[in-house]
């Protein structure tokens, strides 16, 4: 399938489907962005999460930004910017034979 980025009218056409054809449509349901509160760290969806075996956190964000967890607060060690985009997954990355 495809993920349509214009009209379904549009799409047909530019397909050289005709609107009198029958077609199956699956949609996603796009929730609502976040609301603001100064309590929520990141200021948009949490795409990713990545434990380290310290229990370090890392998050992936909409917000374009990575975040840095540690010591169990609520308060980020480390933000992570420079995405020109939406950060959707991270990892960590440990040297082999490493206790964390």
């Amino acid at each position: 399938g495809d993920l349509l980025r214009s009209s379904l009218a549009d799409s047909l056409a530019a397909k050289g489907i005709s609107t009198e054809e029958i077609i199956v449509v699956e949609y996603i349901f796009l929730p609502s962005k976040p609301e603001e509160d100064e309590n929520i760290p990141h200021e948009d969806w949490v795409a990713g999460v990545s434990v380290l075996s310290s229990g370090a956190l890392l998050t992936a964000s909409y917000d374009n930004c990575g975040r840095v967890w540690a010591g169990g607060t609520d308060i980020a060690a480390a933000i992570l910017r420079g995405h020109v985009d939406c950060s959707t997954c991270c990892a960590w990355v440990e040297p082999s034979g490493s206790d964390g």
